[in-house]
């Protein structure tokens, strides 16, 4: 059956749909095509009988070149079909960025002068009256070549169905992988568990400063807590002022370190059970902060007791720095900065693996509209969405005057994530302005002419003219929170754009797109991206570490979260989250596969030791 995504495709765009509802198909430019649904892929197919000899590395060339920007899974000619798959998951397709593939495609054909009226079979000239459909695909056919030898659809779907096999083969070998890792840690385990659930039950999420608590009493304990864990270590520990501390073996002059931060995000709502009393359940820990970023933090301090246990006397200082404002500012590490040196090299426990060789620009911006009184028509008194920027919003609740005598409150469920990845969640603020649109159609207001025409694709921004991509990724677009009251609208809108974009430019474009419904930016804040090169000594150390506790030949990525990295120099991102593993920052339900912090100890361990030998 066809994803609502193509469902969507060919009604904006006037496509065909078989009688089966499995495939839809048209013309762009003059070109035809078709597209499929897969289980974790977007098939394009269009006839290319007509393509000349020389252009077909011209042809290659384009689809390498564009592999990474459109993230294909594969992509191959079949007799005279091409074939791109588009993959599924990572990034979830609107009907915008299939669009664009489809445009791009037609211009390059339009460059090579591809002749698109030949017959998919004899490869010569056709017309219109020899349009149809040739076993699901959309192309030109004569007649009369029906029954010669053509494509193979079939081997089509078995490549399809190898891709996939393929996937689910490389998650168990990785999965097997981890778990023989994870052996390595046995002798912490009991140890390891309870100091983790220990540190999981104080909600450490940001309060209000006191005297001796600048991010408040939680975040503070949260600190107490984990010193004390690696004081009983006899490591030596140490305190800055709440706001940050670390912990420390070895000697030397030089120091590297790991970065890890012990305050959370805000629990949210819909949570199976207590989200700050940790609950263990099929191997798996559910807890606001196991992923991100108290499970890693443990993992990482368990890995230095491990390097002390076995012996391993360090050429220099080997650090773990611990911050308690990562969620909202990053203010732990200016002040760590401030009191005490930086480290030579180090990283940070607050990604995915393999490393992180790039991290995409991180934009926060708030804006903010004047309200007026308007006459007629269902009211919005007030709305409210969205607990912090960096979260996609899981509930959004509002109230409406539907007439002068009847007010009536919602509330609209979504599916939290981090922003850095919308797409793995459900922005409740957009669906709750949609479906007021949907069931009100005389709601009159800017903030619904807003939605309608920049709030439809926006994830990644197609709305609003800023899709965009480079190695690091695509940009993304969140509308983190709302506040509606009655004189005014507040929204908060984060982005993460990618490496080789500006900040700046795309603030302005955003700037000039809101001014047109009244919105003035209030705050702003950029944080710009970071790139170290696939080739930098840190990476090259660690990408060799990770490999061969993996047996694998993985190359370092680049992600949309933004971590200390990029606010401490020498360091980089590096785990905790395998390939292949749902990532569930931020989101309800929170919780990682214990083996998989075991298994990430044991490689944190020989990351310090690897980094430290460097400084020999």
């Amino acid at each position: 059956m066809l994803t609502n995504t193509l469902l969507k495709y060919a009604a904006k765009f006037n496509w065909q749909i078989n009688e089966d509802e499995d495939f839809t198909f048209g013309e762009h430019k003059g070109y035809l095509y078709s597209l499929m649904s897969g289980r974790n892929f977007t098939a394009i197919f269009t006839p290319v009988a007509g393509l000349q000899i020389e252009d077909t590395d011209k042809l290659f060339d384009w689809l390498e070149d564009n592999e990474i920007k459109y993230n294909f899974l594969n992509y191959e000619i079949t007799d005279n079909f091409l074939c791109i798959r588009l993959k599924e998951g990572i990034i979830a397709r609107s009907v915008n960025s299939i669009r664009e593939v489809i445009e791009d495609l037609s211009n390059f054909f339009e460059q090579i002068d591809l002749f698109s009226e030949i017959c998919v079979i004899c490869g010569e000239p056709a017309d219109d009256s020899n349009k149809g459909l040739y076993l699901d695909l959309f192309c030109y056919m004569h007649a009369e070549c029906e029954y010669l030898k053509g494509i193979d659809v079939a081997k089509e779907y078995e490549l399809a169905l190898e891709a996939e096999v393929n996937q689910v083969e490389e998650t168990r070998v990785t999965q097997e992988k981890i778990v023989e890792l994870s052996t390595k840690m046995d002798a912490y385990k009991s140890d390891f568990l309870k100091d983790l659930k220990d540190i999981l039950a104080v909600p450490s999420v940001k309060g209000p400063a006191t005297e001796t608590a600048p991010y408040g009493e939680s975040t503070a304990e949260a600190l107490s807590v984990f010193l004390k864990q690696a004081e009983r270590m006899g490591f030596h520990v140490k305190n800055l002022d709440n706001k940050a501390g670390y912990i420390e073996f070895g000697s030397g002059e030089k120091m590297i370190a790991a970065l890890v931060h012990l305050d959370v995000v805000p629990a949210g709502e819909g949570w199976q059970h207590s989200p700050f009393k940790a609950r263990l359940a099929d191997g798996k820990l559910y807890a606001r902060g196991v992923a991100d970023d108290k499970g890693p933090a443990i993992a990482t301090l368990y890995a230095m007791k491990a390097l002390v246990d076995e012996g391993y006397e360090p050429p220099c200082r080997i650090r773990l720095i611990v911050g308690l404002d990562e969620e909202s500012g990053f203010g732990c590490m200016k002040h760590y900065k401030e009191v005490e040196e930086i480290p030579v090299a180090g990283f940070v426990p607050d990604g995915s693996f393999p490393a992180v060789f790039a991290e995409k620009g991180i934009l926060s911006i708030t804006y903010q509209m004047e309200r007026q009184n308007l006459d007629a028509g269902v009211q919005l008194l007030n709305m409210q969405g969205g607990e912090a920027a960096n979260m996609v919003p899981q509930v959004c609740r509002y109230t409406l005057q539907i007439n002068s005598d009847e007010q009536s409150s919602f509330e609209v469920e979504g599916k939290a994530a981090h922003a850095s990845k919308p797409e793995l969640g459900t922005n409740a603020i957009v669906e709750a302005l949609h479906k007021i649109i949907s069931d009100y159609s005389d709601w009159q207001d800017p903030l619904a002419d807003f939605t309608k025409k920049y709030l439809n694709e926006h994830i990644y921004a197609d709305d609003f003219g800023l899709a965009c991509a480079d190695d690091s990724g695509v940009l993304t677009l969140n509308v983190g929170k709302i506040e509606v009251s009655e004189s005014t609208v507040t929204l908060t809108i984060d982005i993460r754009y990618p490496v080789t974009k500006s900040g700046t430019t795309i603030s302005e474009i955003l700037d000039d797109k809101l001014a047109e419904f009244g919105f003035v930016r209030k705050t702003y804040s950029d944080s710009p991206p970071l790139n170290l090169g696939k080739d930098s000594q840190l990476i090259t150390t660690a990408m060799k570490v990770y490999n061969e506790a993996m047996d694998s030949d993985e190359e370092a990525v680049a992600m949309g979260g933004g971590t200390y990295a990029r606010v401490m120099p020498n360091l980089f991102a590096f785990g905790a989250v395998f390939p292949g593993t749902p990532d569930v920052m931020h989101q309800v339900d929170e919780h990682v596969e214990l083996d998989h912090l075991y298994a990430a100890s044991y490689i944190y361990k020989q990351t310090l030791k690897a980094l430290a030998e460097n400084e020999r």
